[in-house]
């Protein structure tokens, strides 16, 4: 059977689905990742996603470079922060800011709106990438 890329990427990390949710539903994970609370923006929604759950997407077009929204914003994570859907065909990154402990959302790719924004977890996991 042929995994999808989420599940390799478990796999790189030493884990199973079953282990992730339960780490992520602890309320040690919870009480660390802190509140999700969501952003002054109307870039994006969160929906249903045929990927996992819910997603992030987008409610008008972007180009490559556009700010989708924050990914993190004073120490809390945004909807798009929480939400974002992993796919290894990403059409966004987020980016941290060297100035704060704040992330970013950018659009990599042509966005249209409706489209799932999804980015390749490992961008942000293994190695960051600075504004």
């Amino acid at each position: 059977m042929k995994q999808d890329d989420f599940s390799l990427l478990l796999d790189e990390f030493g884990l199973t689905d079953k282990e992730v949710r339960k780490i992520t539903e602890s309320d040690d994970f919870i009480k660390k990742a802190g509140v999700v609370k969501p952003e002054a923006t109307t870039n994006y929604k969160v929906d249903k996603s045929s990927i996992q759950g819910v997603g992030v997407f987008a409610t008008k077009n972007f180009i490559p470079g556009d700010e989708i929204g924050y990914g993190t914003l004073d120490g809390t994570r945004t909807y798009a922060g929480r939400y974002t859907n992993h796919a290894k065909d990403n059409n966004a990154k987020f980016y941290f800011l060297k100035e704060s402990e704040n992330s970013k959302l950018i659009a990599e790719k042509e966005i249209k709106e409706g489209d799932e924004i999804v980015v390749n977890y490992r961008h942000h996991t293994f190695t960051k990438s600075y504004l």
